[in-house]
């Protein structure tokens, strides 16, 4: 992420509810059922109080890489242990490759800017 996006805000998959249940340990699958990775957050943007990226790692035998997948289509699967999208695992590593520990951390501070920020005219 660059600079000009210094506002955005990272929230850890475990700390998200759902009506399907809390995101941690989700999968993320392809259309062709293949896992691409697991979801490990999501990237806020609290100012204008909008979700902007999913999050998605992936690891292999030397590395872990975190992806930052644009909003798009996606499903959870009713027992919420699967997210599927519309792209496949070629297409995920053309996303912004991006570092968890870098992306401040959704705050209380950023929960009162969002709750109390005035709407836009």
């Amino acid at each position: 992420m660059n600079a000009t996006q210094s506002h955005l805000r990272f929230v850890e998959a475990h700390q998200l509810d759902t009506s399907a249940g809390r995101l941690d340990n989700v999968v993320v699958i392809a259309p062709t059922q293949t896992p691409l990775g697991k979801l490990a957050g999501v990237v806020v943007d609290p100012i204008n109080r909008q979700l902007r990226y999913y999050v998605i790692r992936v690891r292999s035998w030397l590395s872990t890489r975190h992806y930052l997948m644009p909003l798009g289509p996606a499903r959870l699967t009713a027992d919420a242990h699967a997210m599927e999208v519309d792209f496949d695992a070629e297409e995920l590593k053309r996303f912004e490759q991006v570092d968890p520990d870098k992306v401040p951390a959704f705050s209380e501070d950023d929960l009162l800017t969002a709750m109390f920020r005035p709407h836009a005219a």
